[in-house]
């Protein structure tokens, strides 16, 4: 779905903030106003975000999901509801620094594990060698800022052709810097995701990216 040049773009080619001003709720997002709830957690992202995770699912139809900084799992639920939806199974991994199974309900296909408040070289290796098991395709979502350059390399070292990463360390603008800089020769902006009613309408400008 995603594979034409014209939606595929170097990360050179993309600039932090579109010509578009910025949406009132993706503000809301970064500034930690938005207090949005599925199936009974938090779900601290914009729609247009939300739009792109769905699309990115069908476009990929990942059968393994790493999701780091997971929160309650308000995402964890809504991806899991989504990979239902086109009708497939995949293993989802949510980590979160705090993780106490008593106060979480379950969620189909997904297994919630604590980490460290940094995650390791090879603490993340490990996740993520878990996860290339089954050699399908890998979506890996990530919702932290510590460390970015470290845990970025670690990802790339372990992401095959046509994996993707959403990273809403772009929201950030010198974070975003840091990752256009990482990402290049390695990976494209999936602009199509990030510019559904504009460019860079989204809270996490060129955060959604395909590994060449």
């Amino acid at each position: 779905m995603f594979t034409e040049a014209e939606y595929l773009k170097k990360p050179s080619e993309r600039t932090f903030s579109g010509p578009y001003v910025e949406n009132e709720h993706a503000l809301m997002v970064k500034s930690g106003a938005v207090r949005n709830r599925y199936m009974g957690r938090t779900l601290p992202f914009e729609p247009n975000y939300l739009n792109a995770v769905r699309l990115v699912v069908d476009s990929i139809r990942p059968t393994t999901v790493i999701e780091i900084g997971a929160l309650e799992g308000g995402l964890t639920a809504y991806i899991s509801d989504t990979i239902k939806l086109f009708g497939y199974k995949a293993n989802i991994f949510a980590y979160d620094v705090v993780v106490d199974p008593s106060s979480r309900i379950s969620v189909d296909m997904a297994t919630f594990m604590a980490m460290g408040y940094h995650l390791s070289h090879d603490e993340i290796l490990e996740h993520l060698n878990q996860a290339n098991e089954n050699n399908g395709p890998m979506l890996i979502i990530h919702n932290t800022w510590s460390e970015l350059a470290v845990e970025f390399e670690v990802f790339n070292s372990s992401m095959r052709q046509g994996d993707v990463i959403a990273t809403m360390s772009t929201s950030i603008e010198q974070c975003h810097d840091e990752v256009m800089h990482l990402a290049e020769e390695k990976f494209s902006v999936m602009a199509r995701l990030c510019d559904l009613f504009g460019e860079n309408n989204i809270s996490n400008p060129n955060g959604f990216l395909i590994k060449e």
